[in-house]
């Protein structure tokens, strides 16, 4: 799938805007990159961010032609009205540009920041798994198959560090003992430390899958009223 196509009439087929939209899977990436090394409230706080962002492109691209560059880019900057993260993501819904799933995960998503913004001690993801949960259910099964994806994407990067230590550690001791899946289950088994570690990681990932699903649906929706635009100014145009 490509990140956009034509269909012969001029238009942008929407349906090849999902998840391979270059600036989802840009998102991804970055998530994915820096959510390894924050904490669970700067992954939060990173993940608001790119959400909020998503919606001020959104509102620029569906925004009536009668608005200029100049007042939308007032009304987005600070203190404009659409300048927050709640006032994108109000009235990207009141408007259609996004769907009641979607307007009810990015909602979760702002409480979730908002506690972590204003907690007093150490914030933790895990205390806020069934808000995680919720945020990730976008559709029939999305919740599970995102806990799936992350564990998986997780047990994926651990061996393969572990193989490329293994090519090490056979040219300084003469022995890989990661050459194969079992070696290295059975090693990480015996350190209760690398588990947990994995353990605690886990709903950053989580969090970064489920907002790259979210952000994948209000790509596509975007892409839709875009084409549908685009073919009504054509019919009248005619």
């Amino acid at each position: 799938m490509t990140a956009s196509s034509d269909d012969g009439d001029g238009l942008e087929d929407p349906d090849e805007h999902f998840l391979a939209d270059p600036e989802v899977s840009g998102a991804f990436e970055r998530m994915l990159d820096e959510f390894s090394r924050e904490t669970d409230r700067g992954a939060v706080l990173i993940a608001a961010d790119i959400v909020s962002a998503h919606l001020e492109a959104v509102i620029r691209a569906l925004a009536p032609g009668t608005f200029r560059p100049k007042q939308l880019k007032q009304m987005l900057s600070y203190p404009g009205l659409l300048s927050s993260f709640a006032a994108r993501a109000d009235v990207c819904h009141f408007a259609g540009f996004v769907d009641a799933n979607a307007y009810g995960s990015i909602t979760i998503l702002r409480g979730i920041r908002n506690k972590a913004a204003h907690s007093q001690g150490t914030f933790k993801l895990a205390d806020h798994r069934d808000r995680l949960r919720e945020l990730c259910d976008l559709g029939p099964g999305t919740a599970t198959a995102v806990n799936r994806f992350a564990l998986d994407f997780m047990f994926q990067n651990l061996m393969a560090s572990l193989r490329e230590r293994g090519v090490e550690l056979e040219a300084e001791i003469g022995r890989n003992p990661f050459s194969s899946p079992k070696e290295i289950i059975d090693e990480v088994e015996k350190h209760p430390d690398a588990i947990a570690q994995l353990e605690e990681r886990l709903p950053r990932m989580e969090l970064a899958f489920g907002v790259w699903l979210l952000l994948g649906l209000i790509a596509h929706r975007r892409k839709i009223m875009e084409a549908e635009r685009k073919a009504e100014s054509r019919k009248r145009s005619t």
